[in-house]
């Protein structure tokens, strides 16, 4: 017996709830700025800690909110055409490959195409099986300076793989406006990425 039934119609209203999402990340992916989008994350957070008295689980939204956003993005602004496929290593997890000559392939969590560098971005970019772009999110900095350190390393290690093309963000959702110490210390691992492009 399979695990859920598609036809029905609890599964369409659970399914609903991120379509409708979708839809507006559609709708909106040109003015959203990054407040808008953080808002939209911590509405969906705070649903959870009002509606069952706890966050604890909530994990994967801030990821979905990028990468639709990225492929609304390149779908529209670049005209990248991506179509859903099923991985090789997971029957669970898609890639979204273009269906032109761009070979551009827009992935979650799968290893770079290179047999001594093992590191899972959450948001990958690759084309012709190269790492392009690579992008980790952060929703809270947990131990401060060392999980952000520890992201921009592993971001790194992804564009050494491909350092005249490939380009990697870290996005944080965390809010960090009121903390002088903390943005100074991110601005410097800024400055030390950009000595790198050099």
């Amino acid at each position: 017996m399979p695990r859920y039934d598609q036809k029905s119609s609890e599964y369409n209203e659970g399914y609903h709830v991120f379509d409708k999402i979708d839809q507006y990340l559609n709708f909106n992916y040109d003015k959203l700025t990054t407040r808008d989008i953080s808002n939209l994350y911590y509405g969906v957070f705070d649903a959870q800690k009002h509606l069952r008295g706890s966050s604890g689980g909530f994990t994967g939204f801030s990821e979905f909110l990028i990468f639709r956003l990225l492929v609304y993005t390149l779908e529209k602004d670049i005209k990248l055409n991506f179509k859903p496929e099923i991985t090789k290593d997971s029957s669970h997890t898609l890639t979204f490959t273009c269906d032109n000559k761009s070979k551009f392939k827009l992935t979650q969590g799968i290893d770079p195409h290179n047999d001594k560098i093992k590191i899972r971005p959450d948001i990958l970019i690759l084309k012709d099986e190269i790492p392009y772009s690579a992008a980790e999110i952060k929703v809270w900095l947990t131990e401060r300076m060392t999980t952000a350190l520890t992201a921009v390393e592993r971001l790194r290690s992804i564009y050494e793989q491909n350092p005249k093309k490939c380009r990697c963000a870290l996005f944080i959702f965390a809010t960090v406006d009121n903390n002088k110490k903390l943005l100074e210390e991110l601005e410097t691992l800024q400055n030390d990425a950009n000595k790198t492009d050099t």
